[in-house]
């Protein structure tokens, strides 16, 4: 064997390994999780995907989203969602989607007796709805910002990751990262403006600009008062000012449409921009929380923008926190704290998540094992058919003969052992069907069907010599039987009413032929007896006779002639 003929050997072995295991991990695999397709593709059945889970929610997205990974705001409320069927923190809740496919989330907020807000990453594009599934007491959160979003902070690290932040403020403001808060302070003590600015870099999603925190062309959203105006943008992007109210928490948004317009949105108020929009490669929303603490009213600007003007547009440069205080009105002592910041997709047309009825999320069927279809003789006893039924939430089962309700809503247990009796049936073919229902009403069905029939004709036995007799001594005898029978099944023979051959199993038409040499002087009986499948017996003996061995006349005519044939001679030499 050449060295090309023993690298292709080696090739196909190790493909056949690798097919194998392979092979053996999708086999395994089976059972953990199963997706039904319906008739149309855009209409699944997720089922079997969570185990452990007790309830689920159909969520239809309208219009399905037309890009990848974007970002699905779902509302739940005490109208469209049954807190009591969940965690009261929502540690609970899993999305899957119409694949299958586990989706990343983000709670933004839960509240129990009002509205929730859960922001949940769709994989696919064009995905026609997804599914939630909640109540599980022993899950734990595994609500992430950061796999959910474009860019993520919620501050919970003791401080900036300074690759992603580049922070600026004069001798009057600080900023710290404290209970999970970004707190920006700012202590003038007199009618002097303090600042402080947190800003990123733009290039995470797509826009391509660096760290800055520059001044030049500010926009940004203000936190609401009802003592000063609305939300108003100039064409240079600039913003009112506002007053803070006490540790009240807003959510802040600023989207992004790309070539179009921006909204600048406080929560209130939404102000919208339309001169120098720059061309940008992805649209985006950017949002935060936060709330002013401290004594009296100071100013705060929560997001902001930079852009340069030109006949050629604006170009956006970076986002941040800003905060001083209001000139003429110095506050020592006071903060704006930042719960949380994050950026992701935007489209045109935002999609609806509609959420359906709450569901029970069991959708496996109860697993029923039969003993199998069984036959047998009229007028005999003691016949049974048996199911077992398993079931992780067992419910009840009916039993029906020929449709007909025998047992009715009776309760199991999961592992039980179901067997009825069926004796005293008249000859024909019967079916009987168990219909199992978990508490989650799956339902599973199996059919065992019974017939019961006439007794078959014993088996027929032919013997080749009824009976048989030997000289002791003399060698080569035999008796042998012939079978018949459209059922065989087992014989024995005995001699003499002893067990002579263990029990054997024959076919139709067989010759049973055994050697009866070696046998004392005497007389024997041989007795086969034969069953086929329905127990039906016969029997026939062959009786064998020993005797003592006949001397020959050959000896004795041989003997006589030993001694007449001297007298002869004698007679003739006379």
């Amino acid at each position: 064997m050449n060295r090309r003929e023993i690298v292709f050997f080696y090739f196909i072995f190790i493909s056949l390994i690798v097919f194998s295991i392979v092979n053996i991990i999708i086999v395994e695999g089976k059972g953990t999780s199963s997706v039904e397709i319906r008739e149309n593709e855009t209409n699944f059945s997720i089922k079997n995907i969570l185990v452990g889970w007790e309830y689920k929610i159909s969520i239809d997205i309208i219009p399905p989203p037309s890009i990848a990974n974007y970002q699905l705001k779902i509302e739940l409320n005490t109208t469209n969602f049954d807190y009591s069927k969940t965690d009261s923190a929502g540690d609970d809740i899993r999305f899957i989607d119409s694949l299958g496919n586990s989706l990343s989330y983000y709670i933004e907020k839960w509240n129990p007796i009002g509205t929730s807000i859960v922001w949940v990453k769709i994989a696919k594009a064009s995905t026609p709805f997804i599914e939630m599934y909640f109540g599980n007491p022993l899950a734990s959160s595994e609500s992430n910002g950061e796999e959910t979003f474009i860019f993520f902070e919620d501050f919970s690290n003791p401080g900036l990751n300074l690759t992603k932040w580049l922070v600026d403020s004069d001798i009057y403001s600080s900023y710290e990262i404290t209970d999970d808060y970004l707190r920006l302070n700012t202590d003038t003590g007199n009618d002097f403006t303090g600042f402080a600015f947190v800003g990123f870099s733009d290039m995470y999603f797509g826009h391509g600009q660096p760290l800055s925190t520059s001044v030049d062309n500010m926009v940004g959203i203000g936190i609401p008062s009802t003592t000063r105006g609305a939300t108003t943008v100039k064409d240079d992007w600039e913003v009112t000012e506002y007053h803070v109210p006490q540790m009240t928490w807003f959510t802040n948004e600023i989207r992004w449409f790309n070539n179009s317009y921006v909204e600048f949105d406080n929560g209130t108020n939404i102000a919208v921009h339309t001169a120098q929009i720059p061309t940008v490669p992805l649209q985006v929303t950017l949002a935060t929380r936060a709330a002013y603490a401290g004594p009296g009213d100071e100013y705060g600007i929560l997001l902001k923008s930079y852009a340069y003007p030109g006949t050629s547009g604006c170009a956006l440069k970076s986002f941040s926190w800003h905060h001083n205080s209001l000139p003429g009105y110095p506050q020592p002592g006071g903060e704006l704290r930042v719960d949380w910041f994050f950026v992701r997709k935007l489209l045109d047309s935002e999609p609806l998540a509609i959420l359906g009825p709450i569901e029970l999320s069991d959708e496996s069927l109860p697993l029923i094992t039969s003993s199998g279809d069984l036959e047998y003789i009229v007028g005999r006893t003691n016949n049974y058919i048996s199911w077992i039924l398993e079931d992780d939430n067992p419910g009840t089962y009916n039993i029906l003969r020929e449709g007909i309700m025998l047992v009715s809503d009776t309760p199991w247990t999961d592992g039980l052992n179901v067997t009825i009796n069926v004796d005293l049936l008249s000859l024909g073919i019967y079916n009987y069907t168990l219909v199992a229902k978990d508490t989650f009403d799956n339902e599973a069905t199996s059919t065992i069907f019974v017939t019961v029939r006439e007794l078959d004709p014993p088996p027929l036995i032919t013997t080749s010599n009824n009976n048989l007799e030997y000289q002791f001594g003399t060698t080569g005898n035999f008796i042998s039987w012939i079978l018949e029978d459209d059922n065989p099944d087992t014989y024995e023979i005995y001699r003499d009413g002893i067990l002579f051959t263990l029990t054997a199993s024959w076919t139709d038409g067989q010759n049973i032929s055994i050697n009866v040499d070696l046998l004392p002087v005497g007389t024997y009986n041989y007795t086969l007896v034969a069953k086929d499948t329905s127990d039906n017996e016969a029997s026939n003996t062959i009786w064998v006779a020993v005797v003592e061995p006949v001397e020959s006349s050959y000896f004795w005519i041989s003997s006589l002639i030993l001694v007449v044939l001297p007298f002869i001679s004698k007679r003739r030499k006379k």
